[in-house]
């Protein structure tokens, strides 16, 4: 018995040591207005107080979650392909995250989370691969497919 809880913890350890296996990091926008979602400078891994703070050398990627907080409203565009685990639109963000023409959205099993703010989709797919929370903010979707595979909340 003991031989097999220890087998067990070792290979849960041994997952969790994996690269790009373990809790998604979450990145904070800090852009200028109407800056591009992929510049990595628009972002930082510690909540801001104001736009322009302290910014990283990469974007947010597929095991990451996008945070557009009320700290920085500036909007942001998404002009390439977009692939993250999560997207979180809090109360308070008072800008405009516009998907660019022909660029698709891919959010992961984090789902996608909208209080505020205004989301305004394009004319390429979006595929939501986790739930889809609408509480606040206004949301267009895609002209062209938005797919979803798990439960949708609108309140």
């Amino acid at each position: 018995m003991h031989k097999a809880i220890f087998c067990l913890r070792l290979l849960i350890l041994g997952i969790c040591l994996l690269p790009g296996v373990g809790v998604a990091a979450t990145y904070y926008w800090v852009g200028p207005p109407g800056g591009t979602f992929a510049t990595a400078t628009n972002w930082t891994t510690t909540a801001a107080s104001a736009c322009g703070a302290t910014a990283n050398l990469t974007a947010p990627g597929a095991g990451d979650v996008a945070e557009f907080a009320a700290d920085c409203p500036n909007s942001a565009a998404m002009a390439g392909a977009v692939n993250v685990a999560g997207i979180n639109i809090a109360a308070g963000y008072s800008g405009v995250i516009t998907q660019n023409a022909g660029v698709t959205l891919t959010v992961g099993a984090s789902g996608y989370t909208q209080a505020g703010g205004t989301f305004t989709g394009g004319n390429a797919a979006i595929a939501m691969n986790g739930a889809f929370a609408l509480s606040g903010g206004t949301f267009t979707s895609t002209s062209a497919t938005l797919t979803t595979v798990s439960h949708w909340t609108v309140s």
